[in-house]
């Protein structure tokens, strides 16, 4: 067991080492970027599920109708679909762009 942990490790400092060689202040700056993104759009979906639900208790019944005709009851669902598939396809690209980069 103790030499397959130091093979593990070997192995897993190389390839480390490796990507680390290759990784630049640009590489760094896009995920920080994306990293924020992810943030705010997060802090986003939960402010506007919280008032969405927020109003459904204040507001009167009459009013609630009304505002299902113009806000669904899954808009929410739909606004983080939406996003959720912004972020995968960006995240596509940027995988897209590092393979490039890394690849010369």
């Amino acid at each position: 067991m103790p030499k397959l942990a130091e093979l593990i490790g070997f192995l897993f400092n190389k390839l480390l080492g490796r990507f680390v060689q290759h990784i630049d202040a640009g590489i760094v700056m896009r995920l920080t970027l994306v990293g924020a993104f992810v943030g705010v759009v997060g802090v986003g979906y939960a402010t506007v599920s919280g008032i969405i639900g927020g109003l459904s208790f204040i507001v009167s019944d009459d009013l609630g109708r009304a505002m299902s005709w113009v806000v669904p009851d899954n808009a929410v669902a739909c606004i983080g679909a939406l996003v959720s598939a912004s972020i995968a396809r960006a995240t596509i690209d940027f995988h897209g762009t590092l393979l490039q980069m890394l690849k010369g």
